[in-house]
C-alpha cells in the first residue's frame, strides 16, 4: 500500500507509536482511530519530500515579503515559463497574474455604444426587441427599475408574446420578474406566467441557468394556482437537470404535489429521493415528521473513512504534503490559502481524501474552507456524513460571547446558526458592502441598536454579537417570534420582507419562502434553518461536547462542556419545520 493510509473516525487504536501505525496501515490498508486523536496528535501522511519543503519555504518567503525584488521577479518568471514544476506556481500566478489589457472601444462594440442603461430604458419604451435581446438579464433588471407601473411595459409584452420566433430567455424572464412586483393581482400573475412560458420554450444550452429560474418560478405560480398537474413536468425537468439552485426544492415540490394529488406512492418516492440526495437540506427536513427527523439525526453512527493520500489522483499527494508542512511550520493561514488554490481538484479524489482536506482546513482555523469542502462532499456522497464530520461542519466558536448575547429570549444555537452563515465565525470578516464582524452588522444598524461608541468596536466578537443579537431580537419581536421572516429581514431588510408578504399572499409558508425573488435571501433562510436543526441535534443537550476553535495546544483539553439548558427548542419559530 506504500504511503496510503486510511483511518476510521471512531474507536481508539491505543497509544501505538506513529511508525507502528503506518506499518499497520501499510499491511491492512486502514486503522481505527478516534477523530480527536487524529486532530490532537496532528497526525498526517508521509513526510513531505525535500523538493516540496524547499518550494514551500520559498513561497512563504514570497508571501511574507522576505524576497528581494529580483528574487520575486525570478520566482514569477520561472512560474510563467514552467508552471507545473513548482506546486506553488498556480497560487503565485493567481496572485501575480497581470490584469488583462483594457478592451478598446471598437472591441466593446454594441455593449459600449448601445447597451447602457439609458439606451435600454428607451428600447423598453419603444419595444425595440432587436436591441433588447442583446442585453443580459442584469442590465435588463437595472433598466426596468425606471418603470413604476406595469402598463408602460404592456406594448412590449404584447409584441414579445406575439412574436413567432424565439428570443433569448433573459428578456421574458426579466419582464416576468418585473411583473411580480405588482402581485398578488391575478392579471399580473397571468402575465408573469405567460412570460416565463416563453422563456422556457426558448431555452438552449447557452442559457440554461436563466431558463431554470424561469421554469422554477413558473412551477411555483402553477402551484399557487392549485395546478400541480401543470407544475409536475416543469419540476421533473429541474430534477433531471440537477441544477444546484433548484434541484432539492423541485424534489420537495414534487413530493408536495404528489401528496396534494393523492398519489401516496409518488409522494413516498420523492420523499425518499430528496432524503437520499440532499440529507442535510432544509427542504428534506421540512418533509419529515418528528420521528423521521430523529432517525435522520441518529442515523450517522457509522463513522466515515479518512484517507491521507489519494490513489485515484496521486498528483495531489504532494499538495497535501505541502499543506501539512506549512502547518508544521506554524503557517496555518498560508496552508489554507494554498489548499484553496487547488479547490477545483478535490471533487475528483476519493471521499476519504476530501474528508482529510476538510481536517486540514479545520486545523488551520479556516471554517469557510471546511464548509466548502464538506458541503461539496456531502452533496456528492451523502454516505460520507457522520457525526464527527457534522461536528466539524457545524462548529461552535466564540460560544461564551454568543451565550451571553443570546439572553434573554434567543436560543444561542440559533445565533450560532446565523453566525455560521454570515461570517463562518470569522470575527474579522468584512463584506464589500461594509458589513463587519461575526454577525456582519452594518455600522448604521449598529449605531441604531447600540449607539456610536459601541458601533466603532464591531471587530470585537463580544460587542458584535451583543449588538447583532439585539437587532435580531427586535426583528423577532416585529414578526411575532417567526424566525424565518426575521432571518429574511436580517438579510434583506424588513421593508423588503413586508413587501414580499404583500406580493406573495400564499397559504403555504414554504411556497412563500421559495417565491422570495432574491436568491441570496431564499438560500439564506433555508441554510440557517438547516443549520439550526443540525446544531440542535448535535449540541442541544444540557452539556454537549463542543469542538475547540482549532487545533488546541497539547495542554488544552479536547472537549468543553457548555450548559445550554433548553437550547435547540426554538424549532417552533420555523413554521416550515413544524410537524403535526
Amino acid at each position: 500500500m506504500g504511503h496510503f493510509g486510511q483511518i476510521r473516525w471512531g474507536r481508539a487504536v491505543g497509544s501505538a507509536c506513529w511508525a507502528l501505525f503506518w506499518a499497520q496501515a501499510a499491511q491492512a490498508g486502514k486503522a481505527s482511530l478516534q477523530l480527536p486523536d487524529v486532530l490532537l496528535s496532528g497526525r498526517t501522511g508521509p513526510e513531505a519530500s525535500q523538493m516540496v519543503r524547499t518550494q514551500a519555504r520559498l513561497w512563504v518567503r514570497l508571501k511574507r515579503d522576505r524576497l528581494t525584488s529580483r528574487e520575486k521577479a525570478e520566482f514569477v518568471a520561472d512560474c510563467v515559463a514552467k508552471p507545473f514544476e513548482n506546486l506553488f506556481c498556480e497560487k503565485v500566478l493567481q496572485d501575480w497574474r497581470l490584469n488583462p489589457e483594457p478592451r478598446s472601444e471598437a472591441s466593446l462594440g454594441n455593449e459600449a455604444v448601445h447597451l447602457n442603461r439609458e439606451a435600454l430604458v428607451q428600447a423598453l419604451r419603444e419595444s425595440d426587441l432587436d436591441l433588447l435581446t442583446q442585453a443580459d438579464e442584469t442590465r435588463l433588471h437595472r433598466a426596468l427599475r425606471a418603470f413604476p407601473a406595469w402598463e408602460e411595459l404592456q406594448p412590449l409584452v404584447k409584441k414579445l408574446l406575439g412574436r413567432g420566433s424565439c428570443v433569448p430567455p433573459s428578456l421574458p424572464t426579466a419582464l416576468a420578474q418585473k411583473a411580480e412586483e405588482f402581485f398578488p393581482d391575478e392579471t399580473y400573475r397571468r402575465d408573469a406566467a405567460r412570460l416565463y412560458e416563453r422563456a422556457v420554450d426558448c431555452t438552449d444550452a447557452g442559457n440554461a441557468g436563466v431558463a431554470a429560474k424561469a421554469r422554477f418560478r413558473l412551477a411555483l405560480l402553477r402551484i399557487w394556482d392549485g395546478d400541480c398537474k401543470a407544475a409536475t413536468p416543469l419540476l421533473q425537468q429541474l430534477v433531471s437537470s440537477q441544477d444546484v439552485d433548484f434541484s432539492a426544492r423541485a424534489l420537495y415540490w414534487q413530493a408536495s404535489c404528489s401528496k396534494a394529488l393523492g398519489d401516496s406512492a409518488r409522494y413516498s418516492f420523492h420523499k425518499a429521493k430528496i432524503r437520499e440526495a440532499y440529507p442535510l437540506s432544509f427542504h428534506s427536513l421540512a418533509l419529515m415528521d418528528s420521528l423521521e427527523r430523529k432517525k435522520a439525526s441518529d442515523g450517522h453512527a457509522q463513522e466515515s473513512l479518512l484517507q491521507f493520500r489519494s490513489l485515484a489522483r496521486p498528483e495531489v499527494n504532494d499538495v497535501l504534503a505541502a499543506a501539512e508542512y506549512l502547518q508544521a511550520q506554524n503557517e496555518p493561514w498560508l496552508s489554507a490559502e494554498f489548499l484553496q488554490s487547488y479547490s477545483d481538484r478535490w471533487d475528483a479524489v476519493e471521499s476519504g481524501v476530501r474528508l482529510y482536506v476538510s481536517v486540514l482546513h479545520w486545523r488551520a482555523g479556516d471554517s469557510l474552507g471546511v464548509f466548502r469542502t464538506l458541503g461539496g462532499l456531502f452533496r456528492d456522497d451523502p454516505a460520507s456524513v457522520s457525526r464527527s464530520a457534522l461536528e466539524i461542519f457545524y462548529p461552535l466558536r466564540n460560544f461564551p460571547a454568543i451565550q451571553a448575547a443570546a439572553k434573554p429570549a434567543v436560543d444561542p444555537l440559533l445565533l450560532a446558526a446565523l453566525i455560521r452563515q454570515e461570517s463562518g465565525f470569522n470575527p474579522r470578516a468584512r463584506s464589500i458592502a461594509g458589513a463587519q464582524g461575526l454577525m456582519q452588522l452594518m455600522p448604521d444598524t449598529a449605531r441604531r441598536v447600540g449607539g456610536r461608541s459601541l458601533s466603532r468596536k464591531l471587530m470585537d466578537p463580544a460587542v458584535n454579537v451583543k449588538l447583532g443579537a439585539r437587532y435580531f431580537r427586535s426583528l423577532l419581536e416585529r414578526y411575532d417570534g417567526d424566525a424565518e421572516l426575521s432571518l429574511a429581514a436580517y438579510n434583506a431588510g424588513p421593508e423588503k420582507v413586508d413587501d414580499w408578504r404583500r406580493r406573495y399572499a400564499v397559504p403555504q409558508r414554504m411556497l412563500f419562502l421559495d417565491l422570495i425573488p432574491y436568491q441570496e435571501t431564499r438560500n439564506y433562510v433555508a441554510l440557517i434553518g438547516r443549520n439550526y436543526f443540525w446544531y440542535s441535534q448535535l449540541y442541544g443537550s444540557p452539556a454537549p461536547t463542543v469542538l475547540p476553535d482549532r487545533v488546541p495546544a497539547k495542554a488544552r483539553p479536547w472537549v468543553a462542556k457548555v450548559a445550554l439548558g433548553q437550547a435547540g427548542s426554538d424549532l417552533k419559530r420555523f413554521p416550515s419545520l413544524r410537524t403535526e
